[in-house]
């Protein structure tokens, strides 16, 4: 019998092995991030099983999650690259505005009101995750608020920096949020609006 399987149903299965990896393996760094990449896992086969989205689009956002955990855990960008923290920001802003069209895509018909509400969505979204990393660096002790050029466990005695202070830090993160889910607007309202004309000229 011959399988109805293709390269994204294997990238898929690879992708939740490599989350399911990365949990286990931040237990003995910072035990405390792990609860996040075990929440993205769960969130993913949630994704998945119920079928919320189309696959090419999962297996585009689950590049961007791999993305992100590399540049968070396995090659340190975010404590090597002073600019990379707000990247991944402005990517995050375009991931939950598609995210969210995605979810919502069947159930609305007005596309132009959609996208305006995928962008308040991202919006809410980041600034309910500073919301979240404060509260993590103040209960749980983690370095997430703040941008800071070294080892990020041992902050105070491996003569690492922070470079950009927590307050700062906390404003330009929703702003680069912003601008990506904002940049998500201006490419789907601009997408609509080739398609209509398309439409008219056929």
């Amino acid at each position: 019998m011959k399988s109805n399987r293709n390269w994204m149903d294997y990238f898929i299965y690879l992708f939740w092995a490599f989350l399911a990896f990365t949990v286990i393996y931040d237990l003995f760094f910072v035990p405390i991030r792990s609860v996040y990449w075990f929440a993205g896992f769960l969130f993913a086969l949630f994704l998945y099983y119920k079928k919320l989205l189309p696959k090419p689009v999962y297996v585009f956002m689950a590049c961007i999650f791999v993305f992100q955990v590399f540049g968070e855990l396995y090659f340190e960008f975010f404590y090597n690259i002073a600019n990379y923290d707000k990247l991944d920001h402005f990517i995050s802003g375009i991931e939950f505005c598609i995210l969210f069209y995605y979810l919502f895509g069947q159930k609305v018909e007005n596309k132009r009101y959609l996208i305006l509400t995928a962008f308040l969505f991202s919006l809410s979204f980041s600034y309910a995750w500073e919301m979240v990393e404060y509260i993590s660096d103040t209960y749980f002790g983690t370095t997430t608020v703040g941008v800071i050029m070294g080892d990020p466990i041992d902050y105070v005695g491996s003569g690492a920096q922070m470079i950009v202070p927590q307050y700062e830090d906390t404003i330009l993160d929703m702003f680069y949020s912003f601008l990506g889910a904002l940049s998500f607007v201006f490419g789907g309202l601009t997408f609509l609006k080739f398609k209509k004309k398309k439409t008219k000229r056929t």
